[in-house]
């Protein structure tokens, strides 16, 4: 398991401190469906292997402006451990397991040492990642274990005050780190139903969302009954079929009216 710290120090902005992740996965929903310096977690399911990031993680640190500066982690992992990517997304979701980490991750990144790691990288001597790694299994101990049973086929959403929602949300972690290919993260700005199709209209179908401070209630799908092609399809055809039979009540009632006249004019000819 590998494990990537990225934070700011007194000037500097945030970026990674020492390694840096091969691929930024998460990038394609920061700042949309989730902001880096707010708690939130993703894990991604790749096959083979599995990562996950989260954010928001507070530090006691403070920036030239007195700003709160917060920890981002990425971890990638080759094995398939449900367990750990369960734990993992409690953690994140933890509020007070979350300050824990921050303050061990202070422990490990002094404010002096943080400043001069971001100002010359190439000469900063950085703790070992093996550190990183034992602290988060340590914090990690403290949340509840064990992978929930509930789960939901993906593309579903769900309030983060639905304990179905945080369960299935839990389960489906776990399932990407078995080797399930898939993405599932928590956001503060998909607060309705439509919202969040819109998302996976855009991230794609295989997608969980842990939606906090929601405006609808429970677990729901995100799936349509058909494709997007088949369902303008059957508008279409029945626009068409609707357009048809208004055209075709004029010639129908023609041809009554027609047949109806030819009916009188027979009658009055046999009476002649």
């Amino acid at each position: 398991m590998k494990v990537y710290v990225k934070t700011r120090g007194t000037s500097a902005d945030y970026r990674f401190l020492g390694a840096v992740p091969g691929e930024r996965w998460w990038e394609a929903l920061s700042g949309r469906y989730l902001t880096e310096e707010r708690p939130a977690v993703a894990a991604r399911g790749e096959g083979p292997r599995w990562s996950a990031a989260m954010f928001g993680v507070p530090s006691d640190r403070r920036d030239s402006r007195l700003r709160a500066i917060r920890y981002s982690l990425v971890i990638e992992a080759a094995s398939q451990d449900a367990e750990s990517a369960v734990r993992w997304v409690r953690l994140g979701l933890d509020a007070a397991a979350r300050a824990e980490l921050g303050a061990r991750l202070d422990e490990i990144y002094p404010a002096e040492l943080v400043d001069a790691a971001l100002e010359s990288p190439a000469q900063a001597e950085l703790p070992a990642a093996a550190r990183v790694l034992a602290a988060i299994r340590e914090t990690a101990s403290t949340v509840p274990g064990g992978v929930p049973t509930w789960s939901m086929d993906p593309p579903w959403a769900g309030p983060d005050s639905d304990a179905r929602a945080v369960d299935a949300f839990l389960a489906y972690a776990g399932r990407l780190a078995q080797g399930e290919r898939g993405l599932c993260f928590t956001s503060g700005s998909l607060s309705t139903i439509e919202q969040a199709r819109r998302a996976v209209a855009q991230i794609g179908d295989q997608v969980g969302v842990l939606a906090l401070g929601a405006q609808f209630q429970g677990v729901q799908s995100l799936a349509e009954p058909q494709d997007a092609k088949s369902y303008q399809s059957i508008v279409e055809r029945r626009a068409e079929n609707g357009s048809a039979w208004r055209l075709a009540r004029p010639a129908a009632t023609s041809v009554g009216l027609g047949l109806a006249a030819l009916l009188v004019l027979v009658l009055l000819l046999r009476k002649a």
